[in-house]
């Protein structure tokens, strides 16, 4: 920050005035480097200083409060948000108005103080306009930082309808099953034709309308699901058709699930091409400059991490004491007038502060109840008022660093003597890759649902796959709760 010199430098002559007028001080001469230097001298001197903070009004007292707890300085927009605009005058229209004798806030109260000056400073966005005490007038202000404002966050009741949570994961081995088993193929520009996302989509516990479906501006689960599956490397393009790439493949299924999970979960916090604000359902982003996906979302998380497991908050309460405390999160520079973002339906503008539960309101929300319900880091749920509410899981407080994650118990295949195979949601997801080898999907819903039919047998076979092995594997995975009409079935299948 600039010493008060330094910006006095910058003023106009009848600006100077006006602060040596507020403050008290006669001025010798209207050379204004003369009256700079004898200007900055009497208002850098500690008992001025407190003689001019005393006779500020309470919310002018306030604001430097902030700006003490902010390390002197705040963005403009914000300031002016909380404190009040300040006009633009110029040497003349400044002279005639003579505005220093009766501020309209206490954004110009300070200013015609000299208590407070502008100026631009770099932020990882690039440059933004700051409000800020001078370097040596900050420590000598006699006041105390301002008490940080609290994450006022109250529980709410149990919602009515809890929704499934954690699919992301069996998707994915839904997608890798599928493109080993089925076979994928994309189009010159390496997005999916339409057939295998089709037969891909079927099988998907949360499945997309894929009539409206668009992997480059969607938000939805299957959206999220093949950039993920890209970003991790599962997959390579050979003659138009996807392939595993085994080794990644293999290391993945062979973590265990909260190791699995674990790696959506970094692969979606930490990626800076997936803009969640992008995706929000009900919003069209026209141009938002500058943006760090990746440093929004984990100032959001930081927030959920807040959160008590296990604890039921309504959505828009979480997004209310997260204006509270940052209503900035997305917006490092405090500006809500540079970026386009339009109603999706209405086509309507929203831009502006005014705007703020409509556009930061909506991201919060769909972070929530998207990526990082999908992800398994909270459940939600339908309140009575028709609005959602979220805990954070047992598994989301691991993925945040809260805890370490309790493996729940591996639930075991299901086999039934039509030789139907039920696959619980949970199993592990190599035991179900590994089924899908031998055995034909046929659903998704209530549980995965596979047959072993003579097709998947004798493709099987021709994989290497013995019955002597599938067997040991069913017996395993089943608990050796195998029906003795599908061993001898397989048995005599090889003969």
């Amino acid at each position: 920050m600039k010493t008060l010199q330094q910006c006095l430098l910058d003023y106009p002559l009848v600006l100077l005035q006006a602060i040596a007028e507020r403050r008290g001080v006669r001025l010798a001469s209207t050379v204004p480097q003369e009256a700079v230097d004898q200007l900055a001298a009497a208002l850098t001197d500690p008992p001025n200083i407190a003689a001019a903070v005393a006779a500020c009004s309470p919310a002018a007292q306030a604001a430097l409060r902030q700006l003490i707890a902010a390390g002197g300085r705040i963005t403009a927009p914000a300031f002016a948000r909380a404190y009040g605009e300040l006009r633009t005058f110029g040497p003349g229209r400044l002279a005639r108005q003579a505005p220093w004798r009766d501020p309209i806030n206490a954004a110009e109260e300070l200013w015609y103080r000299g208590l407070i000056a502008r100026g631009f400073a770099p932020l990882d966005t690039g440059l933004a306009e700051f409000v800020f005490v001078p370097s040596d007038v900050l420590p000598h202000l006699p006041l105390t930082a301002a008490e940080p404002p609290a994450f006022d966050l109250t529980p709410t009741g149990p919602p009515v309808a809890v929704q499934l949570a954690d699919t992301l994961l069996e998707d994915a081995c839904t997608l890798l099953s599928f493109v080993q088993q089925e076979g994928a193929w994309v189009d010159h520009r390496g997005r999916w034709r339409a057939r295998s996302l089709a037969g891909l989509n079927e099988r998907l516990l949360r499945p997309s309308q894929l009539a409206s479906f668009d992997a480059d501006r969607s938000g939805d689960p299957l959206a999220l699901l093949l950039h993920l599956v890209e970003r991790l490397g599962w997959l390579r393009e050979e003659r138009r058709q996807l392939h595993l790439q085994a080794a990644a493949v293999r290391a993945w299924l062979e973590e265990t699930p909260a190791g699995q999970r674990r790696q959506l979960w970094a692969a979606w916090r930490d990626d800076a091409s997936w803009d969640d604000l992008c995706r929000t359902p009900g919003l069209r982003c026209e141009s938002t400059g500058p943006r760090q996906p990746q440093a929004v979302r984990h100032r959001l998380l930081s927030h959920l991490a807040r959160c008590r497991p296990g604890v039921w908050y309504a959505v828009n309460d979480f997004a209310a004491a997260v204006k509270q405390v940052d209503p900035d999160f997305q917006r490092p520079d405090g500006d809500y007038r540079s970026w386009y973002v339009r109603d999706a339906v209405s086509g309507r503008s929203l831009m502006g502060f005014e705007h703020w539960e409509r556009v930061e309101g909506a991201l919060i929300a769909y972070v929530l109840t998207g990526p990082a319900h999908w992800l398994g880091a909270t459940e939600v749920g339908q309140l009575p008022a028709d609005s959602a509410a979220f805990r954070l899981t047992a598994a989301g407080a691991a993925l945040l660093g809260l805890a370490a994650e309790e493996p729940p118990p591996s639930p075991c295949l299901i086999v039934h003597p039509d030789f139907r195979v039920l696959v619980p949601y949970g199993t592990p997801c190599l035991d179900r890759f590994r089924l899908a080898r031998f055995a034909v999907w046929e659903a998704s819903r209530p549980a995965f649902c596979y047959r072993i039919t003579q097709r998947s047998l004798k493709r099987a076979l021709e994989q290497g796959i013995s019955t002597a092995r599938i067997l040991a594997f069913l017996r395993r995975a089943s608990g050796g709760d195998l029906p003795p009409h599908v061993v001898r079935a397989l048995t005599a299948w090889e003969k």
